[in-house]
């Protein structure tokens, strides 16, 4: 009854963030309105009386960088207009501010996994509804040119869109092997199993390799992660034996041996990452050729990286600035993880979020795709702030 209670006044509480932030990331509205609804999100926090904003080295850095980038992408035209300014010069700022806000006032886990299963609904929704109308349309399992019908009969180019939209409910399928403490756990992992598998299944539709390698890394880090932390580690070898063995049996049906066939026929094979090595080794080289950043072309690609990209677009001091803000977060975000009194259930399933959004951020193009860039900062902000209530950090400045 007492997290029911909490959930419940955290709704009512954050009633408004939730709204922003869930039309904002919607995408339902034509042209960049849904971003400029996003900027409704720093009144929001500055009028809330228990806000107050605490500087901490990745913020100081996340504003260093909003700046920089900023100057020197417009120096090499990147940015296209004055509303993506406020996307790269406040919106950073604003999304870490809310991420950590969050994770300082409700310190009930099930309040961070509602608040992500919101998020990911929001950010999904149109997604799914896509999905639906594409199968309608088209039907059969695969389609072959990796694009979709909307209800209109356009033809969206889906693939590593939903690549990025469906990441973090990929990985949270591993969070089935996860031991539960209450009803509300096994709840939450029955409501992510089955949103996962229903991604896994879109993102086999859309023949996404990048959805096989989420899905499986996480089982293995997971898994890994349980056998070092859980002391019923035999109970956990065994359910693995029988996911392998359900899996295998599964993937004999003619249905998924379609799906084997369209892998087998994309270009690109899994020894190159789908041309991810050639960009990645493209986007180390500007590093030194073009330390400013380079001008603007519709014929330079994207380094399908989100750091690499950074510097492409502007300039190794943004890149360095933003590698700052990565590696201080990243290491504050593990550390938490580790420690043994936090409970495993949140601590699972910040890992499983914690696969996604890196493993995102290393392999597509999330500096142009801004709302899961955001995502990925709150994010940051939020682990931050976790590990900050857990461990006293005197760099913290108040």
């Amino acid at each position: 009854m007492e997290s029911i209670s909490s959930v419940s006044k955290f709704l009512k509480s954050e009633f408004v963030l939730l709204l922003i932030i869930s039309i904002g990331f919607s995408n339902f509205f034509e042209g960049r309105l849904s971003i400029v609804i996003l900027l409704f999100i720093f009144p929001y926090l500055l009028s809330k009386k228990d806000f107050k904003i605490k500087f901490d080295l990745a913020l100081i850095s996340l504003i260093g960088f909003s700046l920089f980038y900023t100057l020197f992408a417009n120096i090499n035209q990147a940015i296209a207009s004055p509303l993506t300014n406020l996307e790269y010069l406040i919106y950073p700022t604003a999304f870490y501010l809310a991420g950590k806000y969050i994770a300082s006032k409700y310190k009930d886990s099930n309040i961070i996994i509602i608040f992500w299963l919101i998020i990911f609904i929001a950010f999904t929704l149109k997604d799914f509804t896509l999905i639906y109308s594409d199968f309608v349309q088209v039907g059969g399992v695969i389609s072959s040119n990796r694009t979709l019908l909307d209800s209109n009969g356009n033809v969206i180019d889906a693939a590593t869109k939903f690549n990025v939209d469906l990441s973090f409910a990929l990985t949270s399928i591993a969070m089935i092997l996860v031991p539960i403490s209450t009803k509300y756990q096994r709840n939450y992992k029955i409501i992510w199993f089955i949103i996962g598998i229903l991604c896994l299944l879109i993102s086999l539709r859309l023949i996404n390799r990048t959805a096989i390698l989420l899905v499986g890394f996480s089982f293995l880090i997971i898994a890994f992660y349980l056998l070092i932390r859980w002391k019923r580690s035999n109970a956990l070898i065994f359910i693995i034996v029988i996911f392998t063995i359900l899996f295998l049996y599964i993937s004999s049906f003619e249905i998924f041996q379609q799906v084997k066939d369209a892998f087998s026929k994309r270009n690109a094979s899994l020894a190159s990452g789908g041309d991810r090595f050639v960009l990645w080794d493209y986007g180390i080289k500007l590093l030194t050729t073009d330390p400013l950043g380079i001008k603007f072309s519709k014929e330079h690609q994207q380094c399908h990286n989100l750091w690499l990209d950074i510097n492409k677009s502007g300039g190794i001091l943004s890149f360095a600035i933003f590698i700052f803000f990565t590696y201080y977060s990243v290491k504050r975000t593990f550390i938490y993880i580790l420690k043994k009194k936090i409970e495993i259930f949140l601590q699972c399933f910040i890992l499983c979020l914690s696969i996604a959004f890196y493993i995102i951020c290393f392999t597509e193009t999330i500096l142009y795709e801004t709302h899961y860039l955001l995502l990925f900062i709150l994010f940051c902000g939020m682990t931050n702030q976790l590990y900050f209530n857990n461990y006293h950090d005197s760099r913290i400045i108040n």
